[in-house]
């Protein structure tokens, strides 16, 4: 295959590459998921048992690079029960890059209680599922839990 017929702009590859981060990422947490109610139900874990699971060994790939997130505009906020955080509206953004890291979130399903984060990240991401806030996104700085 050669590089003439494949003239994506920078964007529609770092859209290219989120997706392909949230698929994995989705992966994972099924996996998990599947191994939890395995081993509930008194079956073993997959990988236990030494069978083929489609999980790569190492370190799992990071989620999705940060920048999806960081190339928004946000808005500070003060919360009486969380404190400083921001929200970075649809209307205040670029459409597309918006619309791009809410999908992302709505795919993991970020909610406040379970926000959405990689290694590294500097901040945590969630989605309120609500009429007042669907056209806003959500983040906090990431406080690592010891």
């Amino acid at each position: 295959m050669t590089a003439e017929g494949l003239n994506f702009s920078d964007f529609e590859v770092q859209m290219l590459i989120i997706e392909r981060n949230c698929s994995n990422y989705r992966m994972e947490q099924i996996d998990e998921l599947l191994n939890r109610i395995g081993e509930a139900k008194g079956l073993q874990d997959a990988a236990k048992a030494g069978e083929k699971t489609s999980k790569p060994s190492g370190p799992s790939p990071a989620a999705v690079q940060e920048l999806a997130f960081t190339a928004l505009k946000w808005d500070p906020q003060q919360g009486g029960k969380i404190g400083d955080y921001e929200i970075a509206t649809k209307a205040g953004n670029d459409p597309a890059k918006w619309t791009a890291a809410h999908e992302i979130l709505s795919e993991v399903k970020a909610t406040i209680k379970d926000r959405y984060h990689g290694q590294g990240y500097q901040y945590s991401y969630w989605l309120y599922d609500s009429a007042f806030s669907k056209e806003k996104i959500y983040r906090q700085k990431h406080k690592d839990k010891a």
